[in-house]
C-alpha cells in the first residue's frame, strides 16, 4: 500500500498518536492479546487469526471447581444426553462475580440474530442424521430431510442447528475432515450432501440453518488428523489440544470451507471445550503436550488455556462476521465448571463484544432439581447478560418429557425433583412461559428434534442407589401432552 510522504515533523507526531491509540487499546482490554508461544498458525484469510500463547498474561479470579463433571451434550451410545452435571451452589444467589476479562477488537458487520421477540431453535444431532440417513438412498434422504424442515415449520421453529462436526469429521461433503463412517456411501458414493439438501428445504419455510461444530473433539484415532497432538480423557476418549495452534487451524480451515460452501444462517459452537481429565490436569501442563505453557509468561495454566480459547472463539467470531452471518455458543448450564474445567470464559464472552453473537446455556433441568433449579439457573444466566450487543438464549431439555426418574434432580428423601418429568404435565409449558417473560431471554432452543414426536423411544438410565438397581421409566402419554401443552404456549 502507497502511503503519502510526510514531513519528518509530522511523522514523528503521526508515530507518537498511533502509540498513544494502541496503549489505550491495551489498556482497556481485561486479557491481553495472545502472542504464540511458537509458532502462528498459517492462515491467509484477512479477518481471522488466531494465536497460540501469550508472553503478556493477565491476572483472573480464582473460580471453585464443582463437585461433579459435567457430562451434557449428545453422547456417544445415544441422541440423548446424560445428566450428571456439575451445579453452581449459589444457583439461587447472585452468580459469583468474576473479575473482567478479554475484550475484542475486530470490527466488522453481520446478520443479526433473528428479529422476531424471539428465535425458536432445535438441535438436529449427528446420531439423529445417521439414524435418518445412514444405508438410505439419495431419495430417501431427501424425504427424510423434507420432513424435517416441514416438521420444523409445524413446530414453530426458525432455527436448525445441523451437526455439521461431532468428532473431526464431517456431515457435508467436506474435502477437509474425513466424513462421518456411517455417512460414507451418501454424500461420497452417492454424491449426495444433506447439509445443502436440508438449508435449501428449511430456506423455502423462511427457517435459518446454523452449522453445529463440536470444534475440538476427536474420539477416535481414525479421525486425527494432520498428526495434531491430543489429550485423551477419563474416558479415553481423543481430543485436540486448544492450545495447538495446528488445532487453531483446523477448527479454522473448517470453519471458512463451511462459511464458502453453504448458504448457512450460522455456526454454534457447542461446549466441549477441555474434556475430563484425570490427574492434576487443573493445575498442571499436560507433559509434552503443553510444554509451551512453560515459555508462555502466564503464572496460571488454567489462564493459559482460558487465553487460548478466548481468543480462537474471537477468531471465530471474525471469520464468521466477515461473511456477516451468526455466530453463537452454547455452553453448559454451569458458569463456574465452564471457566474452571472446560476453561470456557463464557462470562466474558456473553458481556464483552467481539466473541460471539449470542450465548444458549443448556438448562436442562426441571423446577424443582435439588441443585440446579430451572429459574434460577434462567435468573442467573439473565443477570450475567448485560451487554445487549450479545443475546441470551436458553437451552430446553425437551428430551426429558415423561422420563423418572431424573437421576441427580433429588434424592431418596427429597423426591420432588426426580419425578416432575413425569408428574407435571405443565413443565415444559412453565419453562417456555418463564423464558417468554424474561426481557433478557431472546430465544428457546429445544434439544432435540426427534423428541418432539413423544413416539420417539427414549434411552432409559439404570444405577445402583443405596444397593438397590434403580432404571428409569418413560410414560409416553406425559409426554405427549407436556410437548403439546408447551408447543401450544410457544406459538399461542
Amino acid at each position: 500500500m502507497k502511503i503519502k510522504r510526510v514531513r519528518r515533523g509530522k511523522r514523528y507526531t503521526l508515530v507518537f498518536i498511533a502509540l498513544l491509540a494502541l496503549c489505550g487499546l491495551l489498556l482497556s482490554a481485561c486479557t491481553p492479546v495472545i502472542v504464540p508461544a511458537g509458532p502462528m498458525p498459517t492462515d491467509t484469510s484477512a479477518t481471522d487469526t488466531t494465536l497460540a500463547g501469550s508472553s503478556d498474561p493477565s491476572s483472573s479470579a480464582d473460580a471453585t471447581a464443582d463437585a461433579t463433571a459435567d457430562n451434557t451434550g449428545d453422547s456417544n451410545a445415544t441422541s440423548q444426553p446424560t445428566d450428571a452435571q456439575p451445579t453452581d451452589s449459589n444457583a439461587s444467589a447472585q452468580p459469583t462475580q468474576i473479575t473482567t476479562r478479554t475484550t475484542a477488537t475486530t470490527t466488522s458487520t453481520t446478520t443479526s440474530p433473528s428479529s422476531a421477540a424471539q428465535i425458536h431453535g432445535v438441535w438436529l444431532s449427528y446420531i439423529e442424521l445417521e439414524s435418518m440417513l445412514s444405508g438410505k438412498t439419495p431419495a430417501q434422504a431427501k424425504t427424510a430431510l423434507a420432513a424435517v424442515a416441514a416438521n420444523c415449520l409445524s413446530y414453530g421453529m426458525t432455527d436448525i442447528y445441523y451437526q455439521a462436526r461431532a468428532n473431526s469429521d464431517a456431515y457435508y461433503k467436506s474435502t477437509i475432515l474425513p466424513v462421518a463412517a456411517k455417512l460414507q456411501t451418501l454424500i461420497i458414493t452417492d454424491g449426495f450432501d444433506p447439509l445443502a439438501y436440508l438449508i435449501a428445504q428449511a430456506h423455502t419455510k423462511n427457517i435459518c440453518v446454523h452449522a453445529w461444530i463440536n470444534p475440538y473433539r476427536v474420539r477416535t484415532a481414525a479421525n486425527r488428523l494432520r498428526n495434531l497432538p491430543v489429550f485423551t480423557d477419563t474416558s479415553g476418549a481423543l481430543w485436540y489440544v486448544p492450545t495447538d495452534a495446528g488445532a487453531q487451524q483446523l477448527v479454522l480451515d473448517g470453519l471458512r470451507e463451511l462459511l464458502n460452501g453453504y448458504a448457512i444462517d450460522g455456526v454454534q459452537f457447542d461446549d466441549y471445550f477441555y474434556p475430563t481429565m484425570a490427574g492434576n490436569f487443573a493445575t498442571t501442563p499436560a507433559a509434552g503436550l503443553e510444554d509451551a505453557f512453560a515459555s508462555s509468561g502466564y503464572g496460571s495454566v488454567g489462564d493459559w488455556r482460558r487465553a487460548a480459547v478466548t481468543n480462537l472463539m474471537a477468531a471465530c467470531y471474525a471469520l464468521v462476521h466477515s461473511k456477516s452471518k451468526v455466530f453463537g455458543i452454547s455452553p453448559g448450564h454451569s458458569v463456574t465448571d465452564n471457566y474452571t474445567n472446560k476453561y470456557a470464559d463464557v462470562q466474558c464472552w456473553l458481556q464483552q463484544a467481539g466473541y460471539c453473537d449470542y450465548v444458549c446455556p443448556q438448562i436442562y433441568f426441571g423446577f424443582n432439581h435439588i441443585s440446579s433449579p430451572f429459574a434460577a439457573l434462567v435468573n442467573q444466566w439473565a443477570t450475567l447478560a448485560t451487554n445487549p450487543s450479545v443475546k441470551l438464549y436458553i437451552g430446553v431439555a425437551l428430551y426429558k418429557a415423561g422420563l423418572a426418574p431424573d437421576r441427580y434432580a433429588g434424592t431418596a428423601t427429597n423426591p420432588a425433583g426426580r419425578m416432575e418429568w413425569q408428574t407435571d404435565p405443565d413443565l415444559l409449558k412453565k419453562q417456555v412461559q418463564l423464558l417468554q417473560s424474561n426481557a433478557k431471554v431472546s430465544g428457546i432452543c429445544f434439544y432435540s428434534y426427534t423428541y418432539f414426536d413423544a413416539a420417539t423411544p427414549r434411552s432409559l438410565d439404570s444405577w445402583t442407589e443405596n444397593g438397590a438397581t434403580v432404571t428409569q421409566t418413560y410414560n409416553k402419554t406425559v409426554a405427549a401432552e407436556q410437548i403439546s401443552r408447551m408447543l401450544a404456549a410457544l406459538n399461542g
